[in-house]
């Protein structure tokens, strides 16, 4: 695995699950272009769980058992992942932006892999766009006090309540990994330019 140094593209990386197994049916991410602020690339898969959907989660996310029946499994989905991701390997960090600071985690240990080991994509840390919005939105001294605790979500709400208090409108499904990765790539942006106003995103290191 390379060390990352420098690099003008990020990738923004969601999931969605069945439940109660918490196994992944669909995994969404984009490639962010961090100094024009704009999403260059999109890869979308549904995973194969190998078990029955959740009437609840289906209808949220609108997948049907057979759609997850014929996608591929977890391994399959991940590699399609790496392969698109495989012609911007020498411009993009590896470290992922996601909302809420598991999903890298989740995608890692469903593979049965370490962030160590060769075959992940990205690195061991991420960063986490809904505690970035929590310090930048709430009282920085509650914030912290919540954090020790892994509480802060308590004063954030959901990826859609906060792009509509950004004063952006929430693009496609809230149960879509895609759509999910997309409008919180929107939310790191906006919160990036509230922090420079007139500012390009910082390069991920």
């Amino acid at each position: 695995m390379r060390t990352s140094t420098t690099f003008p593209l990020v990738v923004t990386l969601a999931l969605e699950f069945n439940h109660p197994s918490k196994k992944v049916i669909q995994i969404g991410a984009v490639l962010g272009d961090l100094q024009m602020g704009d999403i260059v690339s999109r890869f979308s898969c549904y995973v194969n769980p190998d078990e029955v959907m959740n009437p609840n989660s289906a209808i949220l996310a609108g997948i049907t058992q057979e759609t997850l029946e014929a996608a591929p499994d977890i391994e399959g989905a991940y590699l399609q992942m790496a392969d698109w991701l495989k012609p911007h390997e020498s411009n993009r960090s590896l470290i992922p932006l996601v909302w809420g600071g598991k999903d890298n985690e989740a995608l890692c240990k469903a593979l049965g892999l370490k962030p160590s080991d060769a075959e992940w994509c990205f690195g061991p840390r991420s960063t986490d766009i809904k505690r970035m919005y929590a310090l930048c939105r709430g009282y920085p001294w509650l914030i912290t006090f919540l954090m020790s605790f892994g509480l802060e979500s308590m004063l954030v709400g959901t990826l859609a309540s906060c792009v509509e208090k950004l004063g952006m409108t929430f693009e496609g499904t809230p149960y879509n990994a895609l759509h999910n990765a997309e409008n919180a790539f929107h939310v790191y942006i906006a919160l990036i330019r509230q922090i420079q106003p007139g500012a390009g995103a910082p390069v991920a290191s």
